[in-house]
């Protein structure tokens, strides 16, 4: 079916187009559909609006993360952000991190200062990401042009030469039982979200994805990660760090306050969740956990990080994450497009995933625009596609895009796959990073899209 009448959209006042999408018939109508409303979904729907475009933003969950998971925006990021308008409230609630040293069986054997690699941003900013949700969400909130509806599954996709759509269902909390009532999740009612083009920022088990039948390129065996996040007794450290022991890779950050995160590979666990896990409820400790807890965590610095000094103090929380390096075989076709997780994801260290998917969210927003105002500029997409899976199989490449020279160090040559995926970068970024450790950033070519449509 066209979008709209005669494959146009209706014409309406922005303001209007709100009241319409509030009334919700059994069709609605925008721009764009962006399908997923984490950092990367938001940061999409943002950028679009900037554009002009009118922008419709579900997401199945009931509300953005109330987590506190820490995540280190890269230079680049902080400039998207500041674009956003977003950058100086930032700065304000994250902390910034100008070194990360890297350790092997207990021994420091080097560090990356980001002194002088970026003009404007000499650093990464450390903040939690339930705190850049809000930002984003309340940006979002005050754009006449754009409408997130939280409790909305997608569940269907289809695409025609004039658009694409998605088959919605509303979704609405119901007491069940008769004695002892519990609450369930229902569908209250299903529609169809109609735009010229959709985005997919709905992560590692995108529906998106599923529904364009794009496949996945495995590059590594998954990774499972028991994750502390903590009070410290006295200053935490001023430098975040990996240490790798014995083939195990922890991960240190710093946090605002006296809080730290620790992240320590682990060989088995319960079944872990994509990372950050989409859990939207508050996080209750359980308080006759906390010693073992603690005990936990510092057996695990004992024998991992013996060199960490601070004292372990409340355990804020605690949970375990998977994470699988891969990458979407195509990044999107015609009217549906990809980014962020939806079409990658690689290890925690460097949190490239995320930083990288805001990057995409940006320029997926120009190629949509483009498209849309000029018919024969669509190979904008094509280009998207094409520039940012080059981009992401320069991260994946391990050894092949860390080259090592005369002067590097035995260490760095050694362990120059690894590292590749540590480095708080992607892209050019990666340059003056790499060359602290002495290697060369070269990823190789791009091959071309395969598979799906």
């Amino acid at each position: 079916m066209p979008i709209g009448r005669r494959g146009r959209m209706p014409a309406c006042h922005p303001r209007h187009w709100l009241l319409t999408i509030t009334y919700m018939r059994k069709e609605e109508y925008a721009e764009v559909v962006v399908v997923g409303a984490g950092p990367v979904g938001m940061t999409a729907a943002l950028c679009l609006v900037q554009r002009g475009k009118q922008v419709l933003l579900l997401d199945q969950a009931w509300r953005r993360s109330s987590r506190s998971y820490a995540c280190a925006l890269h230079p680049s990021a902080l400039r998207l952000m500041r674009e956003l308008g977003l950058a100086d409230e930032l700065l304000k609630i994250g902390r910034r991190i100008e070194r990360i040293a890297f350790y092997e069986e207990h021994a420091r054997r080097a560090e990356v200062n980001l002194a002088g690699t970026d003009a404007e941003f000499p650093f990464l900013l450390l903040a939690p990401q339930s705190e850049l949700e809000l930002l984003l969400e309340n940006r979002l909130r005050a754009q006449p042009r754009a409408l997130l509806l939280w409790n909305h599954r997608v569940t269907a996709i289809n695409q025609q030469a004039d658009g694409a759509w998605a088959v919605v269902e509303k979704l609405a909390e119901t007491a069940t039982g008769y004695m002892v009532p519990s609450w369930d999740w229902v569908v209250e009612r299903t529609f169809s979200a109609k735009a010229y083009h959709l985005v997919g920022a709905d992560g590692r088990h995108s529906v998106v994805r599923r529904e364009l039948a794009i496949g996945e390129d495995t590059r590594q065996t998954s990774e499972l990660f028991e994750i502390y996040e903590f009070e410290v007794e006295g200053e935490p450290p001023a430098e975040a760090a990996v240490a790798w022991e014995t083939g195990r890779t922890s991960i240190l950050w710093p946090l605002s306050g006296s809080r730290c995160r620790w992240a320590f590979q682990v060989a088995s666990g319960p079944e872990a969740e994509e990372f950050p896990v989409k859990d939207r409820e508050p996080v209750e400790y359980v308080e006759e956990g906390q010693p073992a807890a603690r005990e936990q965590l510092r057996g695990h610095l004992k024998e991992r990080a013996p060199w960490f000094k601070p004292a372990v103090g409340e355990i804020v929380w605690h949970g375990h994450a998977q994470f699988q390096p891969w990458l979407a075989t195509r990044w999107g076709f015609d009217r549906c497009w990809l980014a962020g997780d939806a079409a990658h994801q690689t290890g925690p260290a460097g949190m490239q995933s995320m930083n990288a998917g805001l990057l995409e969210a940006r320029d997926l927003a120009d190629a949509i625009a483009q498209a849309q105002e000029n018919p024969d500029a669509a190979q904008a997409l094509t280009a998207y596609e094409r520039r940012h899976r080059e981009k992401w199989r320069g991260l994946l490449g391990g050894a092949e895009s860390l080259r090592s020279g005369p002067e590097t160090a035995a260490w760095a040559d050694r362990n120059a796959a690894r590292l590749l995926s540590c480095l708080p970068g992607t892209g050019a970024e990666l340059v003056p990073l790499a060359a602290r450790l002495g290697l060369a950033f070269a990823p190789p070519a791009c091959e071309p899209a395969r598979g799906g449509g």
